[in-house]
């Protein structure tokens, strides 16, 4: 009886203590999650610098940032909300000099990157001189962030420089960063120099929803695009309005509003507002894309049109049909393209839909095939082109 005794207080004891264990455990980890909120303004917050609360911050916190203008270089490798109180009165101004970014490639305004690097950002102007910065907020290494209503902004006037991104997701350089992912939504992007949204490189993925972007108009500089997806990335776009973009420099170089560019497959470009651009859309050695929906247009007093949309195979003779694998950059098949339900109204000039390569392109055409459906096609010198002789490997049905 007392060995029974015994064992039985023993045992009591022993799941006395795990209980205890147990709610000690938990009440740590619970304890050790709890988010704080952090602030940030000129005057009677926790800080007066951005980067400082940053730097303060555990992973989950917020930061909440007050009007003023902030004239700082942020980087961020935690998991944070970043509030600012709205884009007309938070600003995140570049520095006069500016640090290259953590991987050694470039620089931009904010830097986010690592694999615990979930951040959303929101309520902010970023602006600074696009033409000497390699990105506006530069998205890489691994991280996952959701970029929506924010101004991005830049300061100075266009050059010929092929960086100057608005928003960056991916590498800019040709490296082993590691992908990103994004959804950036509701934003506001201007003065970039190359490219307002660009995503870029193997893994690499962005949706990219209800965003407007203003071009910098007629410029024998550079060859402006709106969004771009490029290098075996991925992603959709979807709702944005591009508008105000023309190179007047030699053919066949084109300003373009959505540019893809050995994409990954599969890659919806749907809804969208295109105005007063050279070109809306052009897919490039990319596969299995489905543009519908659109209204691309060309007002008076905008852009000379060259194509409402183009779509053609760039080729070699060792690629066949190797798109969106990051290996050989701008070759491969541009087939299963599904051109549905748009309405593509011209100035006079230029093709509504052209499939194929033009003439002075020196490369030879790899396999393009589109369905063209149910698209309103208006005010062009051609309404539907499948490329001259020699200029195009084609096949595609017009319903």
């Amino acid at each position: 009886m007392t060995n029974f005794m015994t064992r039985a207080f023993s045992s009591l004891r022993t799941a006395s203590f795990v209980a205890l264990a147990v709610l000690l455990a938990v009440g740590f980890y619970v304890f050790a999650v709890q988010a704080a909120t952090l602030t940030v303004c000129p005057i009677g917050c926790g800080f007066t610098s951005i980067q400082a609360a940053i730097n303060a911050a555990s992973n989950g916190d917020t930061i909440n940032v007050g009007p003023a203008t902030y004239v700082e270089q942020l980087v961020i490798t935690k998991k944070l909300n970043l509030l600012g109180a709205g884009s007309a009165t938070t600003i995140i101004d570049a520095p006069g000099v500016l640090a290259t970014e953590t991987d050694g490639d470039g620089t931009s305004i904010v830097e986010i990157s690592g694999a615990i690097a979930k951040v959303t950002m929101s309520g902010f102007t970023v602006q600074g001189p696009l033409g000497a910065i390699t990105s506006a907020i530069h998205v890489h290494g691994n991280a996952d962030v959701k970029i929506q209503n924010n101004k991005v902004i830049g300061t100075d006037a266009l050059t010929g420089t092929l960086q100057g991104y608005g928003i960056d997701i991916g590498s800019t350089f040709v490296d082993d960063d590691t992908p990103a992912k994004a959804l950036i939504t509701d934003n506001e992007l201007s003065g970039f120099h190359r490219a307002g949204i660009a995503v870029l490189g193997t893994g690499n993925k962005a949706d990219v929803k209800n965003n407007t972007l203003t071009g910098g108009g007629a410029t024998a500089l550079t060859t402006q695009q709106g969004i771009t997806i490029q290098e075996a990335a991925d992603g959709d776009v979807l709702n944005n309005t591009v508008r105000n973009m023309e190179f007047t420099g030699a053919a066949p170089q084109t300003a373009v509003g959505v540019f893809l560019w050995d994409a990954a497959k599969s890659i919806d470009v749907e809804t969208n507002t295109l105005e007063d651009l050279q070109t809306g859309v052009m897919v490039q050695a990319t596969e299995k894309v489905d543009i519908v929906g659109n209204h691309i247009t060309d007002l008076a007093g905008g852009a000379v049109a060259d194509f409402g949309i183009w779509v053609l195979g760039r080729g070699a003779a060792s690629t066949n049909c190797a798109g969106g694998d990051g290996v050989t950059p701008g070759l491969g098949c541009a087939t299963d393209v599904k051109i549905d339900g748009n309405t593509i109204t011209g100035d006079g000039t230029g093709t509504g839909v052209f499939i194929g390569k033009t003439p002075e392109l020196p490369f030879t055409p790899a396999m393009t095939t589109a369905k063209v459906k149910s698209n309103t096609i208006s005010g062009w010198t051609y309404g539907l082109i499948v490329g001259p002789a020699g200029t195009v490997n084609a096949s595609g049905s017009v319903l």
